[in-house]
């Protein structure tokens, strides 16, 4: 079996930690709630009905351009 891993599947291109209500934009492959709930006012990106509240330690998958928290911390990762 091959196994193809790139560098940002494992988080090496960085990212942000978000933990404000300002926009944020980006190119980023994944998103990390790090407080007990977080809840998007906006949340752009390829998935069609993303979730807009968070668990911590809950991660989306995707490619997301702009996020926008009313509550709560995230890590985004850069793609």
């Amino acid at each position: 079996m091959n196994v193809n891993i790139k560098q940002h599947d494992l988080g090496n291109k960085g990212g942000e930690v978000i933990s404000d209500t300002s926009v944020t934009t980006g190119d980023f492959y994944m998103i990390t709630s790090t407080s007990d709930l977080t809840a998007f006012t906006t949340l752009t990106g390829n998935i069609t009905g993303a979730p807009t509240l968070l668990k911590s330690g809950v991660s989306i998958y995707g490619q997301f351009s702009t996020i926008t928290l009313s509550a709560g911390e995230v890590i985004a990762y850069n793609r």
